[in-house]
């Protein structure tokens, strides 16, 4: 017979000092066997991410709720029999995308037969992908900052996403404070994590990290926290990775880790290099960070959370979870750019729009030798390059600034960088770019 389950229904209707660091059981009928991959079945409905009265397919992890299907009452003993498979929505649509057939969808069959009379009736709807799971896979999410930001709401919000989908058990969070910047804190840190790790469980299918924490303006060095005279400290990237995250190593390989932190720890080359070395040597699977000179978290929020239900429970592959979510966040775009850290490669993501940020590359707000506010219209040239020229047609009349040398009217170019085009299929006048960073 399908297998089936009974779950529980979830829906209601600046600056620092630098540091040196010294290194030193379930419900419901079970059917004839249990799939392998038990911890990463889903017990949601794929179709309205519900629970109630499940049906399992037999081709994947998804799960079907009897509030999406409509099954005849005169069949439903049918349906139940040994020899029974239930196909679940998903599986049936994206394999017609792929043949290109139409075939009516039947949900049950037995020999490859169907087992109604009729095609199934589907009553729900796709509220996520077509491909999308909803699974529950053991996942620990942590999140550590520093202990002088008063901001930790994303982390809350990462949490509270998560949990809907772990009603029961399958989820641990932890959140910690960090304020090292003394050293007898400094020496204490790693035993205070250690007794935080203490009750968690030895491995987990999805670890994620975030870390939210302020930068040094000049340096990209990450702050520890105030020293025993109240001096704020900070300290390279790669020593703030081995002291602060080093005692997280049982968990960092292959974890996915976000940092809220301003994009002077990625602008700054010296700083960059030392995060990628970090990664690597932790074998950090994704890292994720900003550009924004200023980085506001609550611009932020939501590409997390939904990268973060993305991969975690929705089973996406994390570059393409990223860029399909990246389409939908022009404001975000307006903010900052994304650094995607993976293996030994750095993808830079950024948004351009043809008036405002052409190729990427922002227009100034005022012309700088007229002073005029404008809206900058593009001229296009070949090989998809842009001109711009200031407006005003007193430009360059008398050096524009009250002068007695008359100039040419300000004008600038932007060339097409090396990079992909993300095309938005919404056909907005703006749009992704994709490039890698030597």
């Amino acid at each position: 017979m399908p297998r089936t389950l009974r779950t529980a229904k979830k829906s209601t209707g600046g600056s620092g000092k630098r540091k040196q660091i010294p290194t030193e059981e379930l419900d419901g009928n079970v059917g004839k066997r249990v799939r392998l991959d038990e911890a990463l079945i889903s017990r949601f409905c794929s179709l309205c991410q519900d629970g109630g009265d499940l049906f399992s397919c037999h081709q994947c992890p998804r799960f079907v709720c009897t509030r999406c299907i409509e099954i005849p009452h005169q069949h439903r003993s049918t349906v139940a029999a040994n020899d029974v498979q239930f196909t679940c929505v998903s599986c049936h649509w994206l394999q017609e995308q792929r043949i290109e057939s139409n075939a009516p969808y039947l949900g049950f069959t037995r020999n490859g037969q169907p087992v109604l009379p009729s095609f199934l009736r589907v009553t729900g709807s796709f509220e996520l992908g077509s491909s999308s799971l909803v699974q529950s896979p053991r996942t620990l999410y942590i999140s550590i900052h520093l202990a002088s930001l008063s901001i930790t709401g994303l982390s809350q919000l990462i949490e509270i996403s998560l949990r809907q989908y772990f009603p029961r058990a399958g989820l641990d969070c932890l959140t910690l404070p960090f304020d090292v910047g003394a050293d007898a804190a400094m020496d204490l840190w790693p035993i205070n994590v250690a007794c935080h790790l203490r009750p968690l469980a030895s491995s987990y299918d999805k670890v994620v990290f975030l870390v939210t924490n302020h930068t040094d303006a000049d340096t990209g060095d990450l702050f520890l926290g105030r020293d025993e005279n109240g001096v704020e400290q900070a300290a390279e990237v790669d020593q703030f990775l081995n002291s602060v995250l080093g005692p997280f190593a049982p968990y960092l390989g292959g974890s996915t880790l976000y940092f809220v932190s301003c994009g002077s720890m990625v602008n700054n080359k010296d700083s960059s290099l030392k995060l990628r070395t970090a990664i690597q040597s932790f074998n950090i699977q994704h890292v994720l960070a900003f550009d924004a000179a200023h980085l506001q978290a609550v611009t932020v929020s939501e590409l997390l959370i939904r990268l973060t239900l993305g991969t975690v429970i929705m089973g996406h592959e994390f570059v393409k979870c990223l860029e399909s979510n990246l389409q939908e966040m022009g404001d975000l775009g307006r903010h900052s750019s994304i650094l995607h850290f993976h293996q030994d490669q750095v993808i830079r993501y950024t948004w351009a729009h043809k008036n405002i940020q052409p190729w990427g590359e922002r227009t100034p707000v005022q012309c700088p030798q007229c002073g005029i506010l404008q809206k900058w219209e593009p001229v296009y040239l070949p090989n998809s390059n842009y001109s711009f020229e200031c407006k005003n047609e007193a430009c360059g009349e008398c050096g524009g600034q009250g002068g007695d040398k008359k100039v040419e009217r300000y004008a600038f170019l932007v060339k097409r960088p090396q990079c992909e085009v993300l095309h938005n299929k919404r056909k907005t006048p703006w749009a992704w770019l994709k490039a890698v960073i030597t």
